[in-house]
């Protein structure tokens, strides 16, 4: 996660859904931001919607007026404003630069497993989603979730929501069948749901004892009239049709 885009229309819905996860889910939840340095632009940051409140604010008024304080060039400030605004209420942050090298990388997330000891969801948000072929320890591997760190998260007992850009040189089905076949080399079997917006997906890599709870969340995702505006689509694996 860059801070520069902070706010943007995939920070609403990524906020909203972590906060659907808290209330109706009654998840206790541990947000690793995955933060990497600013690259000097704020190409490609989606903020329309903040001037557009007819159109977007009813899906979650609180944090619609929340993310709407934050300035167009916002700091890390605004993001710990966030954090202790208690939006996401009863969950753990973690955030800390995320670091290239595979020493440095190693100690963030035994870092991260600690700090997310009694939290059974962990929100990994990187710049671009899971690994691909850029190996761990290379530069911009900051940029990635890692198999093995999921697959930890995982086996100490906790679900795990990924946020996944869409690459440009692959479709959006292509990209998320992919994701979720690399994500079965480590945990063959279990229970995927996403979660697609226009833009990026989140993919929810599920505790068998957690699917009742994620099904109450889709329900009232469908309840609150989230479906197809706000969330274009909610697909359990093998995400067919």
């Amino acid at each position: 996660m860059k801070v520069q885009y902070f706010g943007d229309i995939n920070d609403y819905r990524k906020f909203a859904l972590l906060r659907l996860l808290s209330e109706a889910g009654r998840f206790k939840i541990g947000v690793c931001w995955m933060l990497t340095e600013a690259d000097g632009t704020t190409q490609g940051a989606k903020r329309g919607y903040q001037k557009q409140p007819d159109k977007w604010r009813a899906y979650d008024p609180p944090l619609f007026d929340a993310l709407t304080k934050a300035p167009p060039q916002p700091t890390i400030g605004d993001l710990r404003r966030i954090e202790a605004e208690a939006l996401i209420a009863g969950s753990t942050f973690f955030n800390e630069f995320t670091p290239d090298s595979r020493s440095g990388r190693d100690s963030f997330h035994g870092q991260c497993m600690a700090a997310f000891a009694d939290r059974n969801v962990v929100f990994l948000d990187p710049d671009n989603g899971l690994e691909v072929k850029l190996p761990k320890g290379r530069k911009r591997s900051s940029k990635y979730a890692f198999l093995d760190e999921i697959a930890d998260h995982y086996g100490a007992a906790r679900s795990i929501l990924l946020y996944q850009h869409y690459p440009r040189h692959v479709s959006r089905d292509e990209c998320v069948t992919a994701a979720r076949g690399r994500l079965r080399t480590v945990l063959p079997g279990v229970p995927i749901w996403l979660f697609e917006t226009p833009h990026v997906a989140f993919v929810l890599v599920a505790r068998p004892d957690h699917v009742d709870r994620i099904e109450t969340v889709v329900a009232a995702m469908k309840d609150r009239g989230w479906l197809p505006k706000f969330f274009t689509k909610v697909r359990a694996a093998p995400f067919a049709g």
